[in-house]
């Protein structure tokens, strides 16, 4: 049976670029299977734009998400399996998915909260909800 995280993933670059928002991918990039340029690695993790403008190629499989892009005009293919993403979000209003820091489930910022949305991962406020 095919992973759900692949499809809620999708999903959710599907719901952010509809509304016209730059999605943003946060990645653990010391995690096995993670080939991104190690230059743009800040603590061990990657912020990567991947607005269907700034990439190519971008692939939703069951185990991995994969891209074509170029950093400092050098051409890359991007792999991240996705139990590396720790972070699917709209970059503008911070709404999107969140890995949990520890254990299942994904945590879900659909921006209900009237509170001012604090694009990065590491808010844990109203506007949060855990989906497992």
């Amino acid at each position: 049976m095919a992973r759900l995280r692949g499809f809620l993933l999708q999903s959710t670059f599907d719901w952010i670029v509809d509304h016209k928002f730059t999605p943003y991918l946060l990645v653990n990039a010391e995690d096995e299977g993670v080939q991104v340029p190690s230059e743009y690695i800040d603590e061990g993790q990657i912020v990567l734009n991947i607005d269907p403008n700034a990439i190519q190629n971008l692939s939703f499989g069951n185990e991995v998400l994969s891209f074509d892009a170029s950093f400092g005009g050098q051409a890359w293919q991007i792999y991240v399996p996705l139990d590396s993403v720790q972070a699917l979000y709209a970059n503008e209003t911070g709404q999107g998915i969140y890995a949990q820091e520890q254990g299942y489930g994904l945590l879900v910022n659909e921006g209900e909260s009237e509170d001012e949305l604090d694009p990065s991962p590491a808010k844990k406020g109203p506007a949060l909800r855990l989906v497992k």
